[in-house]
């Protein structure tokens, strides 16, 4: 279940790293993603205005290796946080839109890391979210 969209008008962070385990996701908000290939353990980095991602790519036969992903701040959209759980959008403009996803040691991290992303929605998540956070979706998804 969506607990929450970022605030608006989130500060910025200063430079913090934070710890995180990157998920797959199954749902996108458009049939347009591509998600960012980045497995296991990892970490998110803010500095100034940049957003690095360390992680894992899966390789053949279940190996890793090393993988370095960097945004721009303003490029995120669709910052949602559940519990734990962080996911977020960035479009770009020559492939389909990366999606990104990871949990962090607590939902206060979570709650913090979505706090200095941009609040902007797209059409297709604010449909998505409305529909995950319908009553009849919640009744569905407990049977």
């Amino acid at each position: 279940m969506i607990d929450e969209i970022a605030p608006p008008n989130a500060p910025p962070i200063g430079n913090v790293t934070f710890k995180v385990r990157f998920r797959p996701q199954k749902v996108p908000f458009s049939g347009q993603t591509n998600w960012l290939e980045l497995t296991g353990r990892g970490e998110i980095e803010f500095a100034a205005d940049s957003i690095y991602l360390r992680g894992k790519r899966n390789e053949f036969f279940g190996f890793g290796s090393a993988a370095n992903v960097t945004f721009q701040r303003h490029q995120i959209v669709n910052v949602v946080q559940s519990g734990k759980l962080l996911r977020f959008d960035v479009p770009t403009p020559e492939q389909p839109t990366v999606a990104v996803q990871f949990q962090t040691a607590g939902e206060d991290i979570a709650r913090t890391i979505a706090a200095a992303l941009p609040d902007t929605v797209t059409e297709a998540a604010a449909r998505t979210i409305a529909e995950a956070k319908s009553p009849l979706m919640s009744w569905y998804s407990s049977s």
